[in-house]
């Protein structure tokens, strides 16, 4: 009796995939760059210490140089801000109960379309770029309150609705490499992202990263 073979599904994987799409699209341009970053801050206030603004961010970009030294920029940005308040007071108008803690939770997203220049050719240790343009910027932000009973003790989580939105916003970012091998460096770089034209705003969005970039 013969055997039935059943194929099983192929999984390529997403590493494998980006290679074989990066590759044939590199011989169109003069080289292609890679790069991911990472930021990370806490900071604890109040008088004991007992509260705490945490904000975790991240970006990965590919830049296709069609000049030696500009290309064209396509990047994703993530960063979440956490702040989380363990401070009793009480609100008028809400008898009997004060809040013990609240807790919020904004998170952003961003996809960007844009130009990137270095001021060195690729070769030198120390290398400062420049990247600027448009991003569809998304925000979810949401959060919970808790009340305590100041008689009894019971308590009232209270949680907020989510709140979404999404907005036509301007990207930044000011970089330096510090070249490790002829392809890898190690960067350091100043991210923001903000609402259209609203110049003002955006220093009011930087963000400190480090991380790594490669060349194709």
């Amino acid at each position: 009796m013969g055997h039935l073979l059943l194929a099983r599904p192929f999984k390529l994987p997403l590493l494998s995939v980006l290679f074989y799409l990066v590759i044939p699209i590199s011989s169109l341009f003069g080289a292609i760059e890679l790069s991911g970053n990472f930021g990370y801050n806490k900071m604890l206030y109040g008088t004991s210490k007992q509260n705490s603004l945490t904000t975790r961010s991240y970006t990965s970009s590919m830049a296709f140089y069609f000049f030696s030294n500009t290309a064209f920029e396509l990047n994703y940005y993530n960063s979440t801000n956490m702040r989380l308040a363990n401070e009793r007071y009480q609100i008028t108008g809400v008898a009997d109960y004060s809040v013990i803690q609240s807790y919020s939770e904004v998170k952003y997203q961003s996809y960007g379309i844009g130009l990137k220049h270095a001021f060195a050719p690729r070769g030198y240790p120390v290398r400062p770029l420049i990247s600027l343009g448009y991003a569809k910027k998304f925000t979810d932000s949401s959060g919970n309150t808790i009340f305590e009973h100041d008689s009894n003790g019971s308590q009232i989580n209270v949680a907020h609705n989510s709140q979404k939105s999404r907005e036509d916003s301007v990207f930044g970012t000011i970089q330096l490499q510090l070249r490790i091998t002829n392809r890898l460096s190690l960067t350091g770089s100043v991210n923001t992202v903000f609402k259209a034209f609203e110049w003002d705003e955006a220093k009011n969005s930087l963000k400190y990263l480090a991380g790594f970039s490669w060349i194709i």
